[in-house]
């Protein structure tokens, strides 16, 4: 049980990377304003997929997604999903970290929230 729990909080640790990279290159690239014309979103897909950390995301969510079916090959989904709320944490403290973003009470209460329902699924 403690090996499946270890791989299903490794498979979000790296889908929650993938997120904080994707995020860093919209950022970086200034490519998160308006998209308009079929023409905007052409030139935001050619330029996302230029950047590198693009990639090492696509990379790590490629990893997570293979972690991800070997805990689905041993365990139960009833189970695993739940778990897999770990990432809004990852989310939240990677955010906080790595692209600096503030995080208020009301974000802060509901990862306490999402906390106490992954360790009351993962004890049951």
């Amino acid at each position: 049980m403690i090996w499946l729990i270890l791989l299903v909080v490794l498979c979000e640790l790296f889908a929650a990377v993938s997120q904080v990279f994707y995020k860093k290159v919209v950022d970086q690239n200034g490519l998160h304003h308006s998209l308009v014309h079929i023409k905007d979103y052409v030139r935001f897909a050619v330029g996302t997929l230029k950047h590198p950390l693009a990639w090492a995301g696509l990379g790590t969510m490629a990893l997570s997604t293979v972690l991800w079916l070997m805990a689905l090959s041993v365990g139960d989904l009833s189970l695993i999903f739940p778990l897999g709320s770990i990432q809004y944490i990852l989310v939240l403290v990677g955010s906080r970290f790595f692209l600096s973003e503030k995080i208020d009470s009301m974000r802060l209460l509901g990862t306490i929230l999402i906390t106490i329902g992954i360790v009351v699924i993962s004890v049951s």
